[in-house]
């Protein structure tokens, strides 16, 4: 074949010229003449495609002339592949908002400060692991200190290591409130007093966060309507993060309500 594939070749035009006479109601003889042009295209396609056409058919369609038939065969239409340069960033943001949802669902928990966030991006994940790392020594240390023997301690509180040489004045201000315990690490815990009654354990989180790393949270509740009855304690596990609490948020506005927070004491 000379032509390439795909080209479209026509031969000669052929014109027909057709004659019809016939007679009108009135019985006049009309005679109507119409030339009809012919030109045969033919087009150069491969030899894939055109060994196709000599294939022998079978079934229903054993009789039907080569080429498609509309009895048998369906011809679909055309679809063209379009990549779409931006696909990638929209699976990336999709499954940035699907994280996003996640977060404000609130169903992701910190394990360390309880927060709506994932642990690895925790921004006080550092005191946490410093505060772990030293009451585990605490302990230790405690584990092989002679300081006490046995019938010593009977009928006597548990004492911190870090405050057996200090004297009662002082050890007077550290907390025992009710979300302290003598089983776990030494904590410093403040008592705040003034709070609205909308107030919650959240709310509370959020306001003293900004102080360092929370060990443990008490809001006091009415049983009957669950709201705030005014007072809470928060506890940290250093004394210095304690004394920044009280610093920033004593006598602090909130909810239109003045704060007034202290360590809390011994009953």
């Amino acid at each position: 074949m000379s032509a390439a594939l795909g080209e479209m070749s026509s031969s000669p035009v052929i014109i027909e010229t057709l004659t019809e006479e016939r007679i009108d109601d009135v019985g006049r003889k009309v005679i109507t003449k119409r030339k009809i042009q012919k030109k045969l295209v033919v087009n150069q396609v491969s030899e894939i495609i055109a060994s196709r056409r000599s294939w022998t058919k079978f079934g229903e369609a054993r009789s039907h002339p080569p080429g498609p038939n509309t009895k048998t065969t369906l011809l679909g239409e055309p679809v063209f592949l379009y990549l779409a340069a931006g696909k990638d960033f929209e699976l990336e943001e999709s499954g940035q908002s699907t994280i996003l949802k996640l977060e404000q669902s609130k169903s992701i928990t910190c394990r360390y400060c309880e927060g709506s966030h994932w642990t690895r991006q925790c921004p006080y994940k550092d005191r946490f692991v410093e505060a772990a790392e030293d009451s585990k020594s605490s302990i230790d240390s405690t584990a092989k200190s002679p300081a006490f023997t046995a019938p010593e301690l009977a009928g006597r509180k548990y004492v911190a290591p870090s405050l057996r040489s200090k004297d009662s004045s002082s050890s007077s201000h550290i907390a025992s409130s009710p979300c302290s315990s003598s089983s776990g690490p030494e904590v410093y815990t403040v008592r705040v007093t003034n709070l609205s009654e909308n107030t919650t354990e959240n709310d509370l989180r959020e306001l003293f966060l900004c102080a360092g790393t929370i060990s443990r949270l008490y809001l006091s509740k009415d049983p009957a309507t669950n709201l705030c009855k005014g007072y809470a304690f928060v506890s940290f596990y250093k004394k210095s993060d304690a004394d920044q609490a009280i610093a920033m948020i004593n006598n602090h506005g909130y909810d239109n309500l003045i704060l007034k927070v202290e360590f809390a004491k011994y009953n």
